[in-house]
């Protein structure tokens, strides 16, 4: 992964410079603009501060998201493991075995089926019925003293919250930029880029420093919202764990 990003990085700024050269050495901007130094440096300065805005805004909005669907699976495994101690409590040794088995193809069908559908945005019917089959045992279970009323009451409010989980982690992991918001980041920091282009830098070297230094930055900081938007894929994504722990156990 980490040389993939390294390659079209490297290919994007090796790009981006020598377009930079192709004008200065053919059109001779750096002479054509010299006296528009001023005017240039006040665009970059105006775009630059937009950009840092932009930028700050949707790496926070996509990181709170990302944070905040790591914690609702934690809530939902820990939810379907509290579903199983509940009824382990009470006496009815039968619907103990029967809770565990739909607790497990629950936890199963958000691993094989759920979260692939997720990635298409779509919802898992796999998953609903596996869920439902939680509440059937449930609902089936035979108690006879207070204790076991207690557990029963606990065991419905805690399939409560395994619903909303489910549907706070579907609204979570299907949400992404909006289309325009995204087209704006990606104009901005072509902009911001395109600047550099037209500011009229005699020196070379100083000239092909900066702008490959602020292609790369740009380029990371579009690769690091891209990742984060996307919580299936790439170096951060969300951990499956807590769902395969209850399998195992």
């Amino acid at each position: 992964m980490e040389t993939k990003l390294f390659l079209r990085i490297t290919a994007a700024t090796l790009v981006v410079v020598g377009f930079l050269l192709f004008l200065k050495f053919y059109f001779k901007t750096d002479a054509l603009f010299l006296l528009d130094v001023g005017a240039v440096g006040g665009y970059i300065t105006l775009i630059g501060t937009l950009y840092s805005i932009l930028t700050a805004f949707i790496i926070f909005v996509v990181w709170d998201q990302f944070n905040k669907l790591g914690e609702v699976v934690y809530k939902e495994s820990r939810t379907l493991k509290d579903i199983v101690i509940y009824v382990s409590y009470m006496n009815d040794p039968d619907s103990s075995e029967k809770i565990k088995s739909a607790v497990r193809g629950y936890a199963s069908a958000v691993l094989q089926d759920g979260w692939t559908k997720l990635q298409l945005g779509e919802r898992s019917v796999k998953v609903g019925e596996e869920s439902y089959k939680i509440l059937e045992v449930i609902k089936k279970i035979k108690f006879d003293d207070s204790k076991d009323s207690l557990g029963w009451e606990n065991s419905i409010k805690k399939y409560e919250e395994l619903t909303d989980a489910r549907e706070q982690r579907i609204a979570l992991a299907t949400s992404r930029i909006p289309p325009m918001l995204k087209f704006l980041l990606y104009f901005v920091s072509a902009s911001l880029v395109m600047g550099f282009f037209i500011l009229g830098v005699e020196n070379n070297l100083i000239a092909t420093l900066i702008t490959a230094v602020t292609t790369t930055m740009v380029f990371l900081v579009i690769e690091v919202i891209k990742d984060l938007d996307d919580p299936f894929t790439g170096k951060w994504s969300i951990s499956l764990d807590p769902y395969k722990s209850i399998i195992e156990n």
